[in-house]
């Protein structure tokens, strides 16, 4: 996985930071989990809420590899999204997926490469 997508709306007003979580690992080998991540501040134009759109990219050196030879591999991917706010009158709202499509899918960029002896 070279990138997670994230797009919704969100208001988040001062003392509020949105962060933005993508996990990925192949075939149950939760210990080689690859962690993304992102973070929008509050307050300003986010107080007014706004459509948002966010990528994480993952550097070269955190793909994740299948075994050569294996018929097929299992990529599990979770996004999760965490509203932290810094004082008890913080407020603020988050909602993924597309607005104009009312879909809820978020994006995933996926690269595959050539069996070789790096990736066994």
């Amino acid at each position: 996985m070279t990138e997670a997508l994230f797009d919704g709306f969100l208001t988040l007003g001062d003392g509020v930071t949105a962060r933005l979580f993508a996990d990925s690992y192949v075939n149950l080998l939760e210990e080689e989990t690859v962690i993304g991540t992102d973070e929008i501040e509050g307050g300003g134009a986010w107080a007014a809420g706004q459509a948002f759109s966010r990528s994480i990219h993952f550097a070269e050196e955190e793909n994740l590899f299948t075994h050569c030879g294996t018929e097929w591999s299992l990529l599990k991917v979770t996004l999760r999204v965490q509203l932290k706010p810094t004082s008890r009158d913080a407020s603020g709202s988050l909602s993924l997926g597309s607005s104009q499509k009312d879909q809820y899918i978020q994006g995933l960029t996926l690269e595959w490469q050539e069996c070789s002896d790096d990736s066994e």
